[in-house]
């Protein structure tokens, strides 16, 4: 699971392939995973849900792990990153993003029939991944006026010093862009308008 230096995979791909080649144990990622989950509950934290960084949770065979782990912890709120298969928003999108938009909804689907058998809840309606890094204040409005009835979640990326993240992320992702989205006042009429009620995981 780590390399010589006793370090995780820093990208995402590079897990992926050493997972289904057989060259990760999984009992080293469940130790991994329950010690992450024991940091949190030793830190006092009220655990309202489970996520991963790249959704690596809803991955076949890692899904199963962190099910298990979350029902073993009492924890049944997780994160199902399954947006629409048609859904664009107005986001002219690359072939690449599209093709892991995909990818990554069909994992989830996979992940969410064993998350319904287990008793999980998990908001119905997911937005935010073709558009991952780019939501403006267009793109947001677009979601809102096309909100499904029952619970979605909105994936963002907010930030405050674009030049600072910049450094430190090579995402070229628009993070003042996302944030400002989210403090418009003609978004936030337009939930006043649709009566959209905002909550997150742990009023879920």
């Amino acid at each position: 699971l780590v390399d010589e230096d006793g370090l995780l995979p820093a990208d995402y791909t590079v897990f992926a392939k050493r997972w289904y080649a057989g060259r990760i144990k999984k009992a080293e990622v469940v130790s991994e995973l329950q010690a992450q989950i024991e940091r949190g509950l030793s830190c006092g934290l009220e655990i309202t849900h489970v996520d991963s960084h790249q959704h690596l949770h809803v991955l076949p065979g890692i899904a199963d792990i962190v099910l298990d782990l979350c029902s073993a912890f009492g924890i049944k709120k997780i994160r199902m990153p399954q947006e629409g298969w048609f859904w664009r928003g107005g986001f002219n999108s690359t072939a690449g993003r599209l093709i892991g938009r995909e990818g990554l909804s069909f994992c989830s689907a996979l992940a969410k029939m064993k998350a319904r058998q287990a008793r999980f809840v998990y908001p119905q309606h997911f937005f935010g991944m073709l558009a991952g890094g780019n939501l403006n204040e267009f793109l947001v409005g677009e979601i809102i006026r096309n909100l499904p009835d029952g619970v979605s979640e909105i994936m963002t990326h907010p930030g405050m010093d674009a030049e600072s993240l910049e450094k430190t992320f090579s995402w070229q992702y628009h993070w003042e862009d996302e944030l400002q989205a989210f403090l418009s006042e003609k978004n936030k009429c337009l939930l006043e308008q649709k009566k959209v009620t905002l909550i997150n995981f742990g009023g879920l």
